[in-house]
């Protein structure tokens, strides 16, 4: 090879890489040679001769090297050190070793790494680990293999765990701090298998066109729908052109945008809410693109109106209500103006009258709404007649459930419920059952989680402290499969904005059509019975007898706090259009002794997707099919439970009557499985010369004394 012909082509401006590649060389050699001939890099030639000598004065002078870097500005060091070939200038190591070595081994002793104690004394990382080499002292290992050392001792399962939970090797890397290839080597160790991505993206691709095409023809860019299908966004562009679909510039789309906005607003008079509902935005986008364009979007506040309304003798709510402002704007604005506040004039009659509804329990809010004043007011007044006011969080807010949060959280967070989202990510592929996307996935419970928790608090209530707690979050039917959709985190979203209180079915056709009508049993018809916020209107249906069915199965295990279906005679529904709106289950019960002519209604359950009220409607129609129907039957029964909250309102106000109590009862919570049994869970077996009470010692099973049900009756 021609090394004079390299440097002439070098000096000459040509790049390393043509240099590489016209020499067959790589560039390390290249440097090599260029540094042998004390030949100054490209990327810093001294403009002047005067410039290169200032810079060897002060190399002379024992200035470091990193600090002539930093002065002249010189990114390689390398140009640095050919200047200093090129005057044959010895370099002198000797001058750096000019410090306090005792420093240097307290913070090494301290934990600093040499890197960290190079950037406090100013030195380089080598220079450092060379002098503890010297003095004898033994490094530690790099921080690296620190890392590597910790995590195959104490995050291997935490890798597993997230990677069976449904993220991805890159965000599990991100997460836990260490390289692909670690997270791999610990995966494959525990022989876990690898989920693949889309191989054979171009098929992929072409199963999911009718989503993509519609995603960009919304509007979405190319980035947002490569992210939702996991793949590049060049991938998308060119699988979108070869379908005839024209791709537009993003800063052309971006004007276009701007201009449909401003001609919104401007010509058509429309708010930021509406532009951003017909053009499927947030109002935020709207807002700060209106706010680039140099339009105010805020409203222009009238102040002069405002105090001369509010000096007439107007009321904040009032004015609020003339101007369309809210209530804190008016009262900003008054405040800003050194304007005093007055206060509700109220009669002396509602003032003693908000004291005594405070004083039995009431909320100021319902005390004052009840009078006919603001919360501010009615406070005022309290205040005033040194009434202490109680806090508003806890016990003492309006909102108050019980404390049902922790429990939420325990159950979301506790094992099973863990194993029951793997569970799901496993039979799905680990990939979202709509899209197909494998990005962000989590776990959707069909049927609401905040109907099954209601269920399952109702029937633990009996239960205290940590029963209570084990027996919640061991309740089987937080955990069916059947009842979890995998689904990304953005099509979550989607389906979580509609109404809580719709069918779980309608909430997921409303996102998703084509997906509903394919995999739920439900007619394009019956999604269209349903109300705008999703609901059954119950005053339509009709009853009849019905066979068992998965939708009857389902409704009672989610809804009835039981969950179960007990040995019946017969099965009434309220139907509309195919759908169920209520079931009630007429049996013998558990009284042997009970006439042939008598029934009792074990089960009644209204689902929580029907427009109340309904209940005692329902209840009056299946009453009115036994008579017609049945005529055999004489007398109806029913008992309501107090354990779980009931105290038999439906049936008194259906007309039927109160026939007393039943004996108090007792249940049995079993410590092994953490759930509670009904008390024949301890039956006498036959063959086994064993009383309740033995059987129920020797499996470790706990008493749990229950409350008399109330008995209420109905003659036919």
């Amino acid at each position: 090879m021609n090394e004079n012909a390299l440097i002439e082509s070098y000096k000459n401006n040509t790049p390393i890489s043509t240099l590489e590649k016209q020499f067959g060389i790589q560039k390390w050699y290249i440097y090599k040679i260029l540094n042998k001939n004390n030949i100054i890099r490209n990327k810093f030639k001294p403009e002047t001769i005067e410039k290169e000598n200032s810079i060897i004065e002060d190399y002379k002078n024992g200035m470091i090297i990193k600090d002539i870097l930093n002065k002249y500005q010189i990114k390689d060091p390398g140009s640095l050190y050919c200047i200093l070939n090129k005057r044959k200038i010895q370099k002198k190591f000797e001058e750096k070793r000019d410090i306090d070595f005792n420093q240097i081994l307290k913070l090494y002793n301290g934990g600093k790494s040499p890197k960290e104690i190079g950037e406090i004394v100013n030195r380089s990382r080598g220079l450092i680990r060379k002098l503890l080499i010297e003095n004898n002292i033994k490094l530690r290992k790099n921080g690296w293999l620190r890392s590597r050392k910790t995590l195959r001792s104490e995050k291997h399962g935490k890798i597993v765990d997230l990677y069976n939970n449904g993220m991805n090797i890159s965000q599990i890397s991100k997460k836990i701090g260490c390289s692909w290839t670690e997270i791999k080597n610990i995966l494959r160790k525990y022989h876990v298998k690898f989920i693949s991505t889309h191989l054979d993206i171009p098929n992929f691709l072409n199963k999911n066109k009718e989503g993509i095409i519609s995603f960009y023809k919304e509007g979405k860019t190319l980035n947002y729908i490569s992210k939702i299908y996991n793949c590049k966004s060049d991938t998308i562009k060119t699988f979108l052109i070869k379908n005839n679909i024209e791709v537009i510039n993003h800063k052309k789309r971006d004007s276009e945008i701007r201009s449909i906005i401003l001609n919104l607003y401007k010509n058509n008079s429309l708010n930021t809410l509406q532009i951003s509902h017909q053009l499927n935005m947030s109002i935020k986008q709207v807002s700060s693109i209106l706010y680039r364009l140099g339009v105010r979007t805020s409203k222009k506040v009238d102040v002069k109106q405002i105090i001369e309304l509010y000096k007439s003798g107007k009321h904040i709510n009032e004015i609020a209500k003339i101007l369309n402002y809210s209530n804190i704007t008016i009262r900003k604005i008054l405040n800003k103006n050194n304007i005093i506040i007055r206060r509700d004039f109220i009669p002396e009659d509602n003032k003693n009258k908000i004291i005594d509804l405070y004083k039995s329990g009431l909320f100021i809010s319902e005390a004052a709404r009840i009078v006919g004043c603001s919360d501010v007011g009615a406070g005022n007044i309290l205040k005033d007649n040194g009434i202490t006011i109680r806090p508003f969080y806890g016990e003492n807010s309006s909102g108050w459930k019980g404390g049902i949060s922790p429990f939420n959280k325990v159950i979301r967070t506790s094992t099973p419920y863990l194993e029951w989202k793997i569970k799901c990510f496993i039979l799905s592929n680990r990939a979202s059952e709509i899209s197909g996307c494998d990005e962000n996935i989590q776990c959707h419970h069909v049927y609401p989680f905040k109907n099954i928790f209601n269920s399952s608090l109702a029937k633990h209530k009996c239960l205290e402290n940590e029963k209570f707690t084990l027996a919640l979050t061991n309740d089987s039917r937080f955990y069916d499969t059947d009842n979890g959709l995998v689904i990304t985190e953005e099509e979550h979203k989607v389906i979580e904005k509609t109404s809580r209180d719709c069918h779980p079915y309608w909430k997921i056709w409303q996102s998703f059509p084509d997906f509903a009508l394919k995999n739920f049993n439900f007619t394009e018809e019956q999604y269209l019975s349903f109300n705008e916020d999703g609901q059954l209107n119950g005053q339509d249906a009709k009853v009849c007898t019905s066979n068992i069915t998965e939708e009857i199965k389902r409704i009672i295990r989610y809804e009835h706090y039981l969950g179960t279906i007990p040995p019946h005679t017969i099965i009434l529904t309220a139907q509309i259009n195919g759908i169920i709106a209520g079931i009630a289950i007429f049996g013998r019960g558990a009284n042997k002794n009970m006439p042939k002519d008598y029934w009792e209604l074990t089960r009644l359950c209204v689902p929580y997707y029907v427009v109340r009220p309904f209940t005692i409607k329902f209840l009056n129609m299946c009453v009115d099919y036994i008579k017609e129907n049945c005529k055999n039957i004489k007398q109806l029964i029913s008992y309501a439970d107090p354990n779980v909250g009931h105290d038999g309102a439906v049936y008194r106000m259906s007309g039927w009557k109160k026939e007393g109590k039943t004996k108090s009862s007792y249940a049995y919570f079993d410590p092994n499985t953490n759930q509670l049994r009904h008390k024949s869970y301890c039956r006498r077996i036959k063959g086994i010369d064993k009383t309740e009470i033995e059987l129920a010692e020797e499996r470790g099973l706990i008493k749990i004394d229950l409350l008399p049900k109330k008995k209420y009756s109905l003659s036919l």
